[in-house]
């Protein structure tokens, strides 16, 4: 799994956004945005490859909704999804009107930018499968055009039953097909763990996928009204933990440190031996949405060079030597990117902003 160059602009883009766009809708936020804590967040270090790309302006595949006033010929309906439908736009127009559809939401409302996207949306499911449809949903939340990922499950739960009530309830006695669906999203969780090479890629990753977890949750819950299921109860538990973890690591990616203090140092520290605290963070890489393989395996591979090179006995020189390793060597959120994907996982932002950082 590689994270985009493009996707890291975007994600940038999204978070300073909501950001500096937080006091106008909320003047009590103005402490929390104005703290000298939290202005390191807007000036990272240099980035080559993202100041590359910027002044590259390449083309960005992510599918693109027009405000009324900024519609063209090929997006009469507000939808631009090339090549197929419309002509895709360089990233610096893309960055454009992805603010400008944000503000409106930020201030309008969710329904608001929903129905503004819909029109384009249905006109393009007239000529196209449910999958094709269901993609072109996906990538909209991938592009980062919405805030709310229960709301935008819902959406998708909406095109997979045509928004026909019947359908619904057809859906929800046909258990062989929610297991089906349930175990896809579990799979597809296990695959984004192994192949994230960074806290970004990884992080990037279960915000993407977020809105499915939603929306299958939400079916397994209405299906369990229906009729009991031992099978389907468990999945249920193991999808409701995947949106639980999910929250909580996109939330502490924010604090500079937080994951990689309370998931891979904190077992180093509490343990009497590196045996225990590497049993613990395999465990964690496992059997929790917190962090994803790479984390267990630098672990373990940094364990096992300091004690080729140090006495074993020694066990609190040993444990800060490590500790001090995964400073330096385990990657970090970047900081604009998790404050983007904290704020926008609820339809309502500004909660998430005095909720996480009133206390800090």
């Amino acid at each position: 799994m590689t994270l985009d160059v493009i996707d890291r602009v975007i994600a940038r883009e999204v978070g300073e956004l909501c950001w500096h766009f937080a006091s106008n809708i909320d003047p009590k936020l103005k402490p929390i945005i104005r703290a000298e804590k939290h202005k390191q967040i807007w000036a990272p270090p240099f980035d080559e490859q993202i100041a590359q790309i910027r002044e590259l302006d390449p083309i960005v595949h992510y599918p693109v909704l027009f405000l009324d006033s900024d519609r063209r010929l090929d997006s009469i309906h507000g939808l631009v999804y090339g090549p197929s439908y419309g002509e895709s736009v360089p990233l610096s127009r893309y960055l454009s009107h992805l603010r400008r559809f944000l503000i409106l939401q930020l201030t309008g409302g969710h329904e608001t930018a929903l129905n503004l996207a819909m029109r384009g949306i249905r006109d393009y499911a007239k000529n196209v499968s449910r999958d094709e449809l269901l993609t072109l949903l996906d990538l909209i939340w991938n592009g980062r055009w919405f805030v709310g990922s229960f709301e935008w499950g819902l959406v998708r739960l909406s095109a997979l039953t045509d928004s026909v009530p019947e359908n619904l309830s057809a859906l929800l006695l046909d258990h062989a097909k929610l297991q089906a669906q349930a175990i896809d999203i579990i799979q597809h969780e296990r695959q984004i763990k192994a192949s994230a090479e960074t806290i970004e890629e990884w992080l990037a990753g279960i915000y993407d996928f977020l809105p499915r977890v939603h929306s299958t949750l939400y079916l397994l819950r209405k299906a369990l009204e229906v009729q009991h299921s031992d099978e389907l109860e468990k999945l249920d538990r193991m999808l409701d933990e995947f949106q639980a973890d999910i929250g909580t690591t996109l939330l502490l990616a924010t604090e500079k440190d937080a994951i990689v203090n309370e998931y891979v140092i904190e077992p180093i520290e509490k343990h009497e031996s590196l045996d225990g605290a590497l049993k613990e963070i395999r465990g964690i890489s496992r059997g929790r949405t917190i962090i994803p393989h790479r984390w267990y395996k630098d672990a373990e591979q940094l364990i096992r060079s300091h004690r080729s090179t140090r006495n074993a006995d020694d066990l609190s020189s040993l444990n800060a030597a490590v500790i001090a390793a995964v400073r330096r060597q385990f990657s970090q959120p970047e900081a604009a990117a998790a404050v983007g994907r904290a704020v926008c996982m609820d339809q309502d932002p500004w909660m998430a902003f005095a909720q996480f950082w009133s206390g800090k």
